[in-house]
């Protein structure tokens, strides 16, 4: 499927569950082969598992294959990272993008990668207009969990004060990690990307 070496014990992939057009897949890159090994079997598993994961997924040797179906769940991963090797996904709004092929494996617990997939769900509100993202985003995260969790209790505390702060929303507009605090803290699109225009002097304003 990715075009690389057959590792793990290699089977015909029509012989696998659910991977008989797998070669009409555009993530497959080895359209030629006849086979698939058991790493790019599993990585097929969890883009149809990926279906069920409303708000991302984690996969590990130690614990499998861990679904999200909130902020919260992903916010509990943070809390009870497994043993390495393991990778994982925050997803802001539901995608069929593949993104199991994304993923990035950690080998460390003290300093991981995240892989935060927002999709267009980070629409912006101008003077009552709202603004979609051009494109689907994504980015790669590289944090210490133990400030990340600091980060989203911080935002939990002070969401009032936060929502209506001009720095704070800047920060989420333009630093991925502070958008994906704000997302597992359980904050809305609406309390942070909303804005009046200010005619006069030509400037947005907070709301």
């Amino acid at each position: 499927m990715c075009g690389g070496k057959l590792v793990g014990g290699a089977v015909p992939f029509s012989k696998l569950k659910n991977m008989g057009n797998w070669t009409s897949d555009h993530l497959c890159k080895g359209h030629g082969s006849t086979h698939v090994c058991s790493c790019c079997a599993e990585i097929r598993n969890c883009r149809e598992q990926q279906n069920t994961a409303k708000n991302g997924y984690a996969v590990s040797l130690e614990r499998g294959l861990e679904l999200f179906m909130s902020p919260e769940d992903a916010y509990s991963f943070l809390q009870n990272l497994p043993e390495p090797p393991f990778a994982v996904v925050f997803i802001a709004r539901y995608t069929n993008t593949p993104i199991a092929p994304l993923l990035a494996a950690n080998y460390d617990k003290e300093n991981i990668t995240i892989l935060m997939y927002f999709s267009k769900s980070r629409e912006v509100k101008i003077g009552g207009r709202t603004h979609k993202s051009p494109a689907e985003e994504y980015y790669y995260l590289h944090v210490t969990p133990s400030e990340l969790i600091k980060k989203v209790s911080l935002c939990r505390k002070k969401k009032e004060e936060l929502c209506s702060a001009p720095l704070f929303v800047e920060a989420c507009l333009s630093d991925p990690q502070w958008a994906a605090v704000a997302w597992l803290a359980g904050y809305k699109n609406s309390e942070i990307y909303n804005f009046k225009i200010n005619v006069k002097e030509e400037s947005l304003v907070y709301e």
